[in-house]
């Protein structure tokens, strides 16, 4: 009888975290839909109807070339390098610090695959780099048809792009397979 209670209760507890991470209400009493990194706002249920604006077909754009002595602005520099252990212990440290330093930014990441798995509720699949026996860093690939290759112990090196930090992990994105070590048993 009491283990059915605790399942009750897991099961209510996990459906309210899903509700509450799915949908939030912000400070401002708007709506906004949080899943993943994409965050859009949605109407207040009291608030009146808001119109699309209207753009004129010949409104024209200009585009004024950099003032003297200020450089055009640079193609992205070389991709960071950086290890999941690294990047996870500068998130443990400081996380506006390192987001800044990460997000959004080209990356050279090299870890140990811990697993390859599915979000719980998205089934979006990602690769976890190891950090410790309970941490990791989950990297979600734009081309995800080799993920089915990959195997859990194996040291991988990807290009990826700083997703910020969430559920207790750093995050990356649009993730590309640079390097794949295999480890052959010894025979």
């Amino acid at each position: 009888m009491q283990w059915k209670v605790l399942v009750g209760v897991l099961v209510v507890a996990g459906i309210v975290f899903a509700a509450m991470r799915i949908r939030r209400l912000s400070d401002d009493g708007t709506r906004t839909s949080v899943v993943g990194d994409y965050k859009a706002p949605t109407q207040r249920a009291d608030a009146p109807a808001e119109t699309a604006p209207v753009v004129q077909p010949d409104a024209a754009i200009a585009v004024e070339p950099a003032p003297a002595g200020v450089p055009a602005a640079a193609p992205e520099t070389a991709p960071v390098e950086v290890t999941a252990k690294q990047l996870f212990a500068d998130y443990e440290e400081n996380e506006v610090s390192a987001d800044s330093k990460y997000r959004d930014r080209a990356l050279l990441i090299t870890g140990i695959i811990d697993r390859v798995a599915k979000e719980p509720f998205t089934e979006k699949p990602y690769v976890q780099l190891s950090v410790d026996r309970f941490n990791g860093v989950a990297a979600y690939f734009a081309d995800e048809s080799r993920l089915g290759e990959l195997k859990k112990g194996e040291k991988l090196v990807a290009r990826c792009r700083g997703a910020g930090f969430s559920v207790m992990s750093p995050r990356l994105k649009d993730c590309a397979i640079e390097h794949l070590f295999r480890w052959e048993p010894a025979k």
